[in-house]
């Protein structure tokens, strides 16, 4: 699918897909929520946006509430607006509106970018 597993420097881990070209579409980005392994339970909705889209696609995971068999790390709400803004700030994204999902818990970090970043979703 063409994903690659990143971190941000305040460790907001997740998955980025490229558009196959330089897209004028805006990124989508996700967030899971309680949910075995992530963002594989969300599968079918991410094969969907892919087959439909020609876009960026960032996965952001939350591995406090993902129930990996691995330590987690809880990041509050400054630490995630300031790891997406790092993870979105690529010449790409530069000047392009957001597309933001969220699912359960993960409509937490839905509402804190809301509030940071009006201009930008």
């Amino acid at each position: 699918l063409g994903f690659s597993k990143l971190r941000t420097s305040n460790n907001l881990s997740y998955w980025f897909r490229p558009s196959s070209q330089n897209s004028p579409s805006s990124p989508l980005l996700f967030f899971h929520g309680i949910a075995p392994c992530g963002s594989l339970f969300y599968l079918p909705l991410i094969f969907q946006s892919l087959l439909t889209s020609d876009r960026d696609v960032y996965l952001f995971s939350n591995s406090s509430v993902d129930m990996t068999l691995r330590g987690s790390t809880s990041l509050d709400e400054f630490d995630v607006i300031e790891g997406v803004e790092e993870a979105l700030d690529t010449p790409e994204n530069r000047g392009k509106k957001w597309t933001i999902a969220g699912h359960s818990l993960g409509s937490c970090p839905v509402t804190w970018l809301l509030r940071a970043f009006p201009d930008k979703i």
